[in-house]
């Protein structure tokens, strides 16, 4: 009997974690396009579409028979809507309702950014992660993990600053650093 819970516990928790996932993504990402759009800057936040699938690909590299797998965990990307209406991807962001042994998986796709055989153009955007539930606490061996990314944003009101690690109110002013030059005057 016991067994059989446990099953059945575990059948459950693993179908909600990607469902609670995806919607804390989606959540993130309409959050940022509201604000984009009410501070009238050219971005806007994508958790599907060719954009999201084109810059996947872009992490694969080919030599020869073999294929080389460097895709982040992209949930949301975030793109410059230039002039000509080209989206230019300038983050990716990894959105996880809590880092339970899954803060490494973004980290280690940040060293493999840095790797001098994908296009430029991929390895300048910058990865960011957002997170619903950590406080980074000041025996939180994460806390200093995640200084490798870009940038941690976090939604719980109790987390600890440190470093890289910020309110996510913040995130909008860091994403809107990344624009043009351009981009910004005219905004």
């Amino acid at each position: 009997m016991l067994l059989e819970l446990r099953a059945i516990g575990t059948s459950i928790a693993n179908t909600m974690r990607p469902l609670a996932g995806n919607t804390f993504s989606a959540w993130v990402s309409e959050l940022l396009n509201k604000s984009f759009e009410s501070r009238s800057l050219p971005m806007r936040s994508f958790t599907t579409g060719p954009l999201k699938v084109g810059l996947s690909k872009k992490f694969v590299i080919r030599e020869g028979d073999q294929r080389i797998d460097l895709r982040p965990d992209i949930d949301i990307v975030v793109a410059y809507q230039s002039p000509n209406r080209q989206a230019v991807p300038l983050a990716i962001i990894s959105a996880k309702t809590t880092l339970a042994e899954r803060v490494m998986q973004t980290i280690n796709w940040t060293r493999y950014k840095t790797d001098e055989r994908l296009p430029e153009e991929v390895r300048s955007i910058k990865l960011y992660l957002v997170t619903a539930w950590e406080t980074f606490a000041e025996s939180d061996v994460n806390r200093e993990r995640v200084q490798e990314l870009d940038g941690v944003y976090v939604c719980n009101t109790k987390f600890q600053r440190y470093g890289n690690i910020k309110p996510f109110e913040e995130m909008l002013d860091d994403l809107k650093s990344l624009l043009p030059d351009e981009a910004i005057s005219s905004s």
